[in-house]
């Protein structure tokens, strides 16, 4: 009987058969798996700097930014293989405790390629202790991608602040000094002097860098920013509904509408007032001054008799202030009207 080549015959012995099933088996293993378990190391992962500030939303909070290079094609062709091949997917960006053990706080992928911002943002309930010295920005090549993988580590600074206000001052000169560095890390010459911060002010572009490592930092740091838009591009837009009713409920309760309100109340009068009193005296006044000029009376006899009207009108809806201002007015009409009547030139 004529043999296939490659194929063992029955009388070849176990051994052989044994050979070439697990041969077999080792092929199609090797087959099924992603040529990516594979790859070389990844490209180069570069971390510049970290800086952590506390106070940002709620006290005790903690906020991280760190400025990281990842070089794709576009930016930089020298690096093989480059960053584009993989996205950010193929980056894991961590906030790491490493004393006594390394504990992760936070993990992501950071927002982009090429020279950019990400951020690691802890509640107060969340937050490690503030100034621990084995907190570290850490960036490292996916394993599920890469093997073997890339780790690059930089030591945060912490930046101290006594409260809210101070931090969004040290904040806000933060962002502008790390996109500042953005631009300068830029070899690519894609980002010039000026295009992220410019006169002492984030630009748009600078917003989009800021937005996309901190997504509320427009809310927090409006006055640091040039437009108020959020990262992407997306204009802010709250739920309908949700952000009046606070912001009008803080006005309302704040010391100068109280006092705003208090004058309107009590010397001008334009609250709780009897409104239909002084529509229906004024609309009297009117029609006195109208009858007046049909019987031929002079101009001033009518608006003296209107001013009368109205007077009796606005007393009804007139605080103090108005009502000795609206007596004062129709006693010096009064006068004018005698001196006319007179017959005395005005």
């Amino acid at each position: 009987m004529g043999e296939r080549p490659g194929v063992p015959s029955p009388e070849a012995g176990p051994s052989v058969v044994a050979r070439w099933l697990v041969a077999a088996a080792g092929a199609a293993l090797v087959a099924s798996v992603p040529l990516a378990a594979f790859a070389a190391a990844s490209p180069p992962v570069t971390v510049q700097e970290a800086r952590c500030y506390e106070h940002v939303i709620e006290l005790n909070d903690l906020l991280c930014l760190a400025r990281y290079t990842l070089r794709s094609q576009t930016a930089d062709p020298t690096p093989t293989p480059q960053w584009s091949t993989y996205g950010t997917d193929g980056v894991l960006a961590r906030l790491v405790d490493t004393t006594p053990s390394d504990t992760v706080h936070q993990e992501l992928n950071p927002p982009r390629l090429d020279n950019a911002l990400v951020g690691f943002y802890l509640a107060a309930a969340d937050a490690p202790t503030w100034a621990d010295a084995g907190i570290v920005a850490r960036f490292l090549s996916n394993p599920a991608t890469f093997d073997p993988v890339t780790v690059t580590t930089r030591a945060v600074t912490f930046v101290a602040s006594t409260d809210v206000d101070d931090t969004k001052d040290k904040l806000c000169t933060g962002f502008r000094d790390l996109l500042r560095r953005v631009e300068q890390e830029d070899t690519a010459d894609s980002l010039t002097a000026g295009s992220l911060v410019n006169n002492n002010s984030i630009t748009s572009a600078g917003t989009t860098l800021a937005t996309d490592a901190f997504a509320s930092a427009v809310t927090v740091l409006p006055a640091c920013f040039a437009v108020g838009i959020r990262g992407g591009g997306v204009a802010f837009s709250p739920t309908p509904g949700a952000l009046s009713p606070t912001l009008v409920a803080q006005h309302s309760g704040s010391a100068t509408y109280q006092a705003m309100e208090g004058v309107a109340t009590d010397i001008l009068g334009f609250n709780n007032v009897n409104w239909f009193g002084g529509i229906f005296f004024t609309l009297m006044g009117m029609g006195a001054a109208v009858v007046m000029l049909v019987l031929g009376l002079p101009g001033v006899f009518a608006g003296v008799a209107a001013l009368a009207f109205i007077l009796v009108g606005a007393l009804f809806v007139a605080g103090t202030f108005l009502k000795i201002t609206l007596v004062v007015v129709f006693i010096l009409a009064m006068g004018a009207a005698a001196v006319y009547a007179r017959g005395v030139p005005s």
